[in-house]
């Protein structure tokens, strides 16, 4: 027990309390909590001791801490107030130490959903078959609730186990200590189901029990049901088959032969059982000892063999047998004997033989080659095979609706059809088969009336009668060509014909895929998927082949690296669907902006690349270049999508900035980034001085890693004044890099290598936590709501959940999250996605505000402003420049302020300077002015001071 005073010190200590803390009452009597606990923890019961003097409400709570030896303990601590009789209040705490009762509770807990979580029911059953505990899978076995089957009994579950049988089992179990037994157990509705029981006996206060694992095997009796059967089937199948099949025994003796064996021996089967393997030998190309050696060599080895068995009949007829040899084997492993299949491969060995030669021939034509030349080749093979027929191959045009001549070697005359192509759905014309159906097309006379003139014409002159279509399909079935045979006779094809008619077919196929592949491939390879456009291997060949003319012909050349503003910004926000159809459609705004000789490639990502040869004034790339930025900050619309992007644009010429293609890259790629640091959206010729800045942007990108770790970073803040009364009410966190050697780094030249190496996360994260800090102070006096306005990325916003742990910071240091605004940029708002605009809405709804900083400089579409929750408008510093000379500024200033004001927003004009820049936005309704006329951004401290 311990009692605090109104000043939270302890003023009375128990012995149990001291021991508790470790520590003897004289060290602990005047101290407080923070002197022995941790400043989050100490702060957390000053809150709640507050509570209690505040309300004088008894307050106990369950309360985890660590103590100075770092143990870990929990508590339950019950506060209350109360008087002396002078009047003073204390607060009165007893300490409940539970550490143990804790660690016992969650080890029962694990122990109790291990149970859960195990496959097989868990039961424990005591002498008089009552259940004491099941696990969540016998209920769920069973379909009892836990409660419902705590009130069974064994005989109520198992039929088999009734209480006639449970005292001799019960004793059974005792003597052997486990069992291992099937049963039936019944269900809540009454189904009966098997189960695999493993029932192990222990005794524990003198009590015998039995914990039961239970199994429910019905799968296994089924598949042991299904096994009988196809056993039965297997049988009846074997007797069955036309592929012999026999058993041989170590001897090498037959004990089984199946009905097939027994007919291709022709001997009885009690003749054949019993004999040698070399009773019944008639193969010649394979010798019985030879034969004999495969057998024992399985036999020794466990492996199976096959083995092509061939001979020949009575009247030179080939026959041809694939044997496979496998072992059998005992139940103790070892090979007892071998089953030998013997499966008819006469047909296919016979066509093998007649086309080896062919198949070499065509595997070779498949190979490469000319396709016209391939498919001739074909075409022969075809009439050479079908003594009498002449064959013509015909593909697709590039529509595929049409078939064009192809290849016809043997045909002087063409067919008539064929000069202007055959529609697939034309009638009557020997060649337009139904690709739908796949099917070949027969037309046994073409001298009928039934046919087209064309075939019938083309009969007359060539002297063939039928013809027989087969189509070319690919191999995902897509229609390629025609294959027909033409015969001078009247009648159908044989089996042999089609199937030779088929075999071109395939043929053709090949070699056309082959080529369509090829073409493919060297497309792919030289071009972007996405965009068309020549890819980075492409432009690679083409700018070393144009500085090649360039150098010959003493000519100049130019390289317009061009880099898309925001794109990824874009593609995290909307998808890279949208990302893709904006890529696709920027590729065509650029390609529209140069010369047809000119080249536009896509290297990558965002970036794209223009070569233009023959650049006789230098002066014209700029106009180039501006009609492609031009082009780009016009919105794209995808797919219901308005996108707004630009573009940034490096410029280098050949051979005036570099003689080499890298060279000559690399400077583009260096104007490029300087035209983005120039603001974006605008263009920018390579110079001498810009080989400088990317190494020094490299060597600011290994130096940025360390800044957190090393302290190298500082915030400053800019005071904010309430136009109207003059008083500084808010405060704008900015962030400054303190380098070691190079000083003062301002932001504009670190954030954006922060944002792309991803530090930004860190960085912004630290950013608000001494924003926070700051707000705290600032507001300690509990005046009017002071706040500190923190920069958001638009990296750190797509992140998603980088608020969820700044309110819990905001809570965790008692800071209401009024004391703080969030400024974020148009291009967040570019699209009204849920997750952005719920993101918003969550730091309204606790409080914080947001303000839209830079208004005016980007896309500021009115919709924006009405879907999104903003509380602010900054107006940018470009538009209050120049209020006292500009009358458009003047306009633009005052029109701001009166649609914010119409929107219920407040607006906040920043980079105020003069006092007439001040009065003038003070005429025009603004709420708020930041800049030098007040103050510069200056440290935490000295801004306290000069707040007050």
């Amino acid at each position: 027990m311990r009692i605090k005073d109104s000043e939270h010190r302890w003023v009375r200590l128990n012995q149990a309390f001291c021991d508790f803390v470790g520590q003897p009452m004289a060290a602990l009597l005047g101290k407080r909590d923070s002197d022995f606990f941790s400043a989050d923890q100490a702060a957390v019961f000053r809150i709640k001791d507050e509570a209690v003097f505040a309300s004088g409400e008894e307050d106990v709570s369950e309360e985890t801490f660590t103590d100075r030896q770092g143990k870990t303990h929990t508590v339950i601590v019950k506060k209350t107030r109360c008087n002396d009789e002078r009047g003073q209040q204390f607060l009165v705490g007893t300490v409940l130490d539970i550490t143990e009762r804790k660690r016992r509770e969650q080890e029962l807990a694990r122990l109790h959903y291990a149970l859960d979580h195990v496959e097989e029911a868990v039961y424990l059953i005591d002498e008089q078959a009552r259940i004491h505990y099941v696990n969540a899978h016998a209920c769920q076995g069973l379909g009892y609730g836990r409660d419902e089957l705590l009130g069974l009994r064994v005989p109520d579950i198992d039929p088999d186990y009734q209480q006639a049988v449970w005292p001799d089992h019960w004793r059974n179990l005792k003597t052997h200590g486990s069992l291992t037994f099937e049963t039936r157990h019944r269900t809540k509705d009454g189904r009966m189901f098997p189960t695999e029981v493993v029932a192990n006996y222990f005794e524990s206060d003198g009590q015998g029990y039995n914990m039961a694992m239970i199994r429910n095997i019905s799968e296994r009796k089924r598949m042991e049901l299904a096994l009988a059967e196809r056993e039965q089937e297997f049988r009846t199948l074997v007797e069955n088959l036309p592929t012999y099949v026999m058993r041989l025994d170590r001897a090498l003796r037959h004990t089984y032969v199946n009905p097939a064996f027994v007919a291709a021996v022709g001997l009885p089967e009690a003749e054949i059982l019993g004999t040698h393997v070399s009773g019944f030998w008639r193969a010649t190309n394979v010798s019985i000892d030879t034969y004999v050696d495969l057998l024992m060599r399985v036999l020794a080895s466990g492996e199976p063999e096959d083995v092509s068995l061939e001979w020949r009949s009575g009247h030179g007829a080939l026959y041809s047998h694939l044997v496979r040899v496998s072992p059998e084997f005992s139940g103790s492993g070892e090979v007892r004997g071998l089953l030998v299949l013997g499966f008819d491969m006469t047909k296919p060995r016979r066509e093998q033989l007649l086309d080896v030669e062919r198949r070499r021939v065509f595997e070779r034509m498949a190979q490469g080659g000319d396709l016209d030349e391939i498919l001739t080749q074909i075409a022969l093979y075809v009439e050479s095979a079908c003594p009498g027929c002449r064959c013509r191959i015909q593909m697709l045009d590039q529509t595929g609706n049409r078939l064009i001549h192809g290849t016809a070697p043997s045909f002087s005359i063409p067919c008539p059809a064929h000069s202007q192509g055959v529609a697939l759905d034309q009638e009557g014309e020997g060649c337009a088969v139904d690709f739908g159906l796949a099917e070949p097309l027969i037309i046994k006379d073409m001298r009928l009336a039934t046919v087209s003139e064309n075939c019938r014409s083309f009969a007359g002159k060539t002297g063939m009668v039928s013809c027989w279509s087969n189509p070319i399909s690919g191999s995902s079935g897509q229609p390629l060509g025609v294959v027909t045979l033409y015969r001078g006779q009247a009648g159908e094809p044989t089996e042999l014909d089609m199937g030779r008619l088929r075999y071109a077919s395939h043929l053709s196929a090949i070699a056309i895929e082959r080529k369509r592949i090829e073409q493919q491939m060297q497309h792919q390879a030289s071009y972007d998927n996405l965009t068309g456009l020549p890819n980075r291997r492409m432009f690679r060949d083409r700018l070393h082949e144009e500085i090649g003319k360039a150098a010959r012909n003493g000519e100049s050349l130019a390289l317009l690296f061009i880099d898309l503003d925001r794109f990824k910004e874009v593609n995290d926000t909307m998808g890279h669907e949208i990302g893709d159809l904006l890529l696709v459609e920027a590729a065509q705004r650029i390609r529209a902006g140069i010369r047809e000789t000119d080249t536009v490639a896509r290297l990558g990502g965002d970036e794209f690349i223009a070569i233009l040869p023959r650049v006789d004034d230098m002066s014209h790339l700029g106009r180039v270049a501006q009609n492609i930025v031009n082009a780009m900050t016009k919105p794209f619309s995808l797919d219901k999508h308005t996108v707004y992007v630009s573009t940034s644009i490096g410029i280098a010429a050949y051979p005036f900035d570099a003689d080499t293609a890298d060279g000559l890259v690399g400077c583009a790629d260096q104007a490029m980034y300087a035209a983005k640091e120039q603001g974006r959206n605008g263009f920018s010729f390579f110079t001498p001085v810009m080989q400088r800045q990317a190494q020094t942007r490299l060597l600011l990108a290994n130096d940025l890693r360390d800044v957190l770790a090393q302290g190298q970073l500082q915030v400053l803040y800019q005071p904010i004044v309430d136009i109207a009364g003059g008083k500084i009410v808010k405060a704008e966190a900015l962030l400054r890099w303190r380098h070691p050697q190079r000083g003062m780094v301002p932001p504009n030249q670190f954030i954006s290598i922060a944002e792309e190496n991803g530090l930004i996360h860190d960085i912004g994260d630290w950013v608000f936590r001494q924003a926070v800090e700051t707000a705290r102070r600032w507001n300690a006096e509990g005046c009017a709501v002071r706040q500190i306005s923190v920069n958001l990325s638009p990296r750190q916003f797509i992140k998603g959940d980088f608020y969820v742990s700044w309110l819990a910071h905001l809570e965790q240091n008692g800071v209401s999250p009024e004391h703080i605004v969030i400024e974020i940029t148009e291009g967040l708002l570019l699209d009204d996605r849920p997750d952005i605009l719920q993101i918003i809405n969550c730091l309204g709804n606790a409080g914080i505000q947001v303000a839209l900083d830079d208004f005016g400089t980007g896309y500021s579409a009115m919709a924006y402003l009405k879907k999104f929750p903003i509380d602010y408008l900054k107006i940018d510093r470009s538009f209050v420049r120049d209020l006292e000379s500009d009358p458009n500024d003047r306009a633009i200033a005052e029109a701001i302020v009166v649609m914010a004001h119409k929107l219920g927003l407040k607006t906040i004009a920043e980079g105020v300077e003069t006092a007439a820049q001040r009065d003038l936005l003070a005429a025009v309704g603004c709420d708020f002015v930041q800049g030098f006329l007040y103050a510069k951004p200056m440290p935490q401290a000295e801004f306290l001071a000069f707040a007050r």
